[in-house]
């Protein structure tokens, strides 16, 4: 009674079953800061942009996402970023799900910083899930930009599935959401951030974001944001950099469906 239960859940909350989470993962940063994905160098999904990984340091990380506190549909992610000069990767692992109802995702992202306006990035994801038992899967590609105009100021621009892929399942065709992003950031200070971003399915609502990131002192800072879809969300998180390890909390309270968390923790080089 309890899978049938979840599952009911899920198709009654999320805009489609079966894109629920592609295109939309966010960890903790990304959480606390009101979702924002497109303009942020530490954010521990890179497939959402993936000129952002030439532009931060290279790190291993992984974090737990829990949304509205129903463990089944929970979201685990591992990745890695190798940040050099010449060309940069990263990959990424993420699952989340139950027993009768799964996503798996698999990225591989590639960027090149042309010092000091650009960067660009493309990146592969292999996507994977399971429904009642069937397994099926798909290959999507994703393109990123990141833009430096003038000091302190970045513009990140994305097409997530860009191949606009599809898949089968039952003789029925279903859409991974192709997802354009716009996003902006402003470092007043190497303790102060506002970043702002908009984004745009081409089968869901517009949605926008703000955020800022203050670090009162270089070990402990405090996120705070605002995520605009059809509901607005209040975020709110805490980071805490400890020689290279970071632990990062983040938190999302939907007034109808109830309180989003995640905590990562990463370690950079």
């Amino acid at each position: 009674m309890k899978k049938f239960t979840i599952l009911f859940f899920i198709i009654l909350f999320s805009t489609s079953l079966f894109a629920f989470q592609y295109g939309r993962y966010v960890g903790p940063v990304s959480l606390s800061l009101g979702n924002i994905s497109s303009v942020l160098t530490d954010n521990n999904y890179n497939s959402v942009n993936p000129a952002t990984i030439s532009c931060g340091k290279s790190k291993i990380s992984t974090f737990y996402h829990n949304k509205f506190l129903v463990p089944e549909i929970g979201l685990e992610n591992l990745s890695f970023v190798y940040s050099h000069p010449t060309l940069s990767f990263s990959t990424n692992i993420s699952h989340h799900g139950f027993s009768e109802y799964g996503e798996m995702s698999i990225g591989l992202n590639f960027s090149r910083l042309f010092k000091p306006y650009i960067s660009v990035g493309i990146g592969a994801e292999y996507l994977g899930w399971y429904y009642t038992g069937k397994w099926n899967s798909m290959a999507c590609f994703n393109l990123g930009i990141m833009v430096f105009p003038i000091n302190n100021l970045s513009i990140g621009f994305s097409i997530y599935n860009l191949s606009f892929s599809k898949f089968t399942l039952e003789e029925s065709k279903f859409e991974v959401p192709t997802i354009f992003y716009l996003g902006l950031k402003y470092q007043f200070s190497e303790l102060l951030f506002l970043a702002a971003e908009a984004s745009l399915s081409l089968k869901e609502n517009f949605i926008a974001s703000i955020g800022l990131e203050y670090f009162f002192i270089k070990q402990v800072g405090m996120r705070v944001g605002v995520y605009a879809s059809k509901e607005i969300s209040p975020c709110l998180g805490l980071g805490i950099n400890l020689k290279g390890f970071h632990i990062d909390i983040g938190a999302q309270y939907n007034l109808k469906l109830g309180l989003t968390s995640s905590v990562g923790i990463s370690y950079t080089w």
